[in-house]
């Protein structure tokens, strides 16, 4: 298994990032947004250490063996982050915290 470093949303920071040889952009992206961002940004854009661009799809980050075995551990790679956006369940929490405001100013809450 090997690693990739990026930069965490808290500035200063850097983590650890684990890259399975199977790992597709989308995958990568899910991990570093968990890890680096504890899921409060979403990963725009996936850069390598010599600037190549990752999709962020389901694409596989390696062709091949060679590949991976070319991949140098610890390589500092960059991220861009966006906005997260609202979910579904998201939405269904700011409407529950609506419906409890609206119990509690009737005085039944």
């Amino acid at each position: 298994m090997r690693h990739i470093i990026v930069d965490s949303i808290n500035k200063g920071i850097q983590v650890w990032i684990k890259v399975h040889p199977t790992d597709t952009g989308r995958q990568l992206a899910v991990r570093i947004e968990t890890i680096a961002t504890f899921r409060t940004r979403r990963v725009t854009g996936i850069f390598t250490a010599a600037g190549k661009s990752i999709p962020l799809d389901n694409t596989p980050l390696f062709s091949g063996w060679d590949d991976v075995a070319s991949f140098i551990d610890g390589e500092q790679w960059r991220i861009e982050f966006g906005e997260v956006d609202k979910s579904v369940a998201g939405k269904l929490k700011e409407a529950m915290v609506g419906w409890v405001r609206g119990l509690a100013s009737e005085g039944k809450g």
